[in-house]
């Protein structure tokens, strides 16, 4: 929900202020993204950056060559798909929306935090 505040109050702004008071928020929001998946001060899967995730994906699939797990690399290619995809889809909605479509992030980010929260087990602190 902190991403989705973030995202939110970007969008709110934006048309007011659409310079480095937006853009410190979409960053925050794209840094908080990441802490969700911290554990013991290590981030454990990267989500706002390709190039670690592609040679994950890479190191993953020489692995499964050598006899390693076989299907290890697909998380980090379904991942970096959506990180493509994400950017196709981001700089589209831009072109069309300008600005406005950090009202798009706003509201996948809030549906995604209420789904998570419903998931078993959302509830428990990470360790």
């Amino acid at each position: 929900m902190i991403v989705a505040a973030a995202l939110g109050v970007a969008a709110a702004i934006a048309p007011r202020a659409p310079g480095l008071m937006t853009f410190a928020l979409v960053a925050f929001a794209m840094g908080a993204v990441n802490l969700m998946f911290e554990a013991d001060g290590e981030v454990r899967v990267g989500l706002t950056y390709m190039t670690g995730t592609l040679v994950k994906l890479g190191q993953r699939i020489a692995a499964a060559l050598r006899g390693g797990d076989r299907y290890a690399w697909w998380p980090y290619l379904l991942l970096w798909g959506a990180l493509a995809g994400g950017a196709a889809s981001g700089a589209a909605a831009y072109g069309r929306f300008g600005l406005g479509a950090l009202w798009f992030a706003a509201e996948g980010a809030a549906a995604l935090a209420v789904v998570g929260w419903r998931m078993p087990g959302a509830r428990t602190p990470a360790r």
